[in-house]
């Protein structure tokens, strides 16, 4: 095993969980993150099996920090470090965590159908709506036919106003959304550095 690099092992780690081997897959992502310490896929498969197999939500964000602070803009730490906090009591962490995740791939359709997912549990249509207009851009038909659903189906089981549908002249509202989020990225920095402490407490 010594002689295997870091992503070799990883790799490794990555098939035996495949094969439903998680205690294998967890050695091997260990032995690689004790064999470079800044391999942030060891990193954040291990912050993965501790959430999605142990639902060990705080120890998974953890792991998820770390990776951050190797590389601050690792979409794949963010939104897993926001789909962890959103089972935890830190929401408005969660919330900036999948914001920040937008921002740096904003592209990326799994990251933003999560957002929007957690949105509507929050009950934040206001924000919903002005991510819908990039939503409009990026998502295939099918992906908005879904978000539309899930957003009448909220909407109607609080106040009865399903059907009503999103409006598609927000898209200055959400050029600045994303503007202060780009400016806001020192702040989340330092603010994800802060709920380092309080997990670890």
């Amino acid at each position: 095993m010594n002689s295997m690099n870091a992503n070799a092992m990883v790799n490794m780690g990555l098939i035996y969980r495949q094969q439903n081997g998680i205690e294998d897959a967890m050695k091997m992502f260990k032995a690689a993150k004790q064999h470079d310490p800044q391999n942030i896929s060891a990193i954040v498969n291990i912050g993965c099996i501790e959430y999605e197999e142990h639902q060990r939500f705080d120890e998974a964000a953890i792991f998820f920090l770390d990776a951050l602070e190797i590389k601050p803009d690792d979409e794949e730490a963010l939104c897993n470090l926001a789909l962890a906090l959103k089972r935890t009591t830190y929401l408005d962490y969660a919330k900036m965590a999948f914001e920040e995740a937008v921002n740096v791939s904003p592209g990326n359709t799994f990251i933003l159908t999560n957002y929007m997912m957690f949105l509507l549990e929050m009950q934040n249509f206001e924000q919903f709506n002005k991510v819908m207009p990039h939503a409009r851009r990026v998502m295939d038909r099918p992906e908005l036919e879904t978000i539309q659903k899930l957003h009448d189906e909220f909407r109607e089981a609080i106040d009865g106003t399903a059907g009503k549908t999103i409006p598609e002249d927000e898209e200055n509202r959400v050029g600045t959304a994303a503007s202060n989020a780009t400016q806001n990225k020192i702040g989340g920095v330092l603010a994800f550095s802060k709920l380092r402490a309080n997990l670890k407490q």
